[in-house]
């Protein structure tokens, strides 16, 4: 849901793991809807004013296999149509997995990186994608499935693939069934 609580976006898959984006107006019903030819997977939703970022990462054989992408899309001035409106804002890189946040300002991405056996929430900047501020770090390897941000986007929770959460200031509430 974006900041002003009006827009909603979410993701659903047609047929063959194509990916179809819904953006609803809480306040009037409109609905605007992009799709994709291709296989893939999308999430980490988050918004800047108007823009909407998404990670996009291809599936399925003959797929090029470059990874994860943050992609953006102004969903104020795309019509709608195809998902291939939107921009690559920042290839993820290694060890990052598929979770990562725009701020609300727009201005950096953020996504937690794996390297050399320890964990750090790095930012990246925007335009360009360079190597920005790291937020937090941790001795310990954490696989990222969800990052989740305060209205703010000051404060991130991390939520490992082992259902743990993790937050900046070192606690852990550790996942169980």
């Amino acid at each position: 849901m974006a900041e002003d609580g009006d827009r909603i976006a979410y993701v659903t898959y047609r047929a063959g793991a194509r990916p179809r984006l819904d953006v609803v107006s809480a306040k009037t019903g409109e609905r605007k809807v992009w799709t994709s030819d291709s296989r893939a997977r999308m999430g980490s939703l988050s918004w800047a004013g108007s823009t909407l970022s998404f990670v996009w990462s291809r599936t399925g054989s003959g797929s090029a296999s470059g990874g994860s992408v943050v992609r953006s899309l102004d969903t104020s001035t795309a019509a709608p149509g195809k998902l291939s409106a939107s921009k690559v804002l920042l290839k993820l890189p290694k060890g990052s997995g598929e979770a990562a946040l725009m701020t609300p300002d727009g201005g950096s991405v953020v996504t937690g990186v794996v390297q050399s056996g320890r964990f750090r929430l790095q930012s990246y900047g925007l335009p360009g994608g360079r190597p920005a501020e790291v937020r937090w770090q941790r001795a310990e390897s954490v696989e990222v499935s969800q990052l989740i941000a305060d209205g703010t986007g000051g404060h991130l929770l991390v939520s490992s693939e082992d259902g743990a959460l993790y937050t900046e200031n070192g606690q852990t509430v550790p996942g169980e069934d």
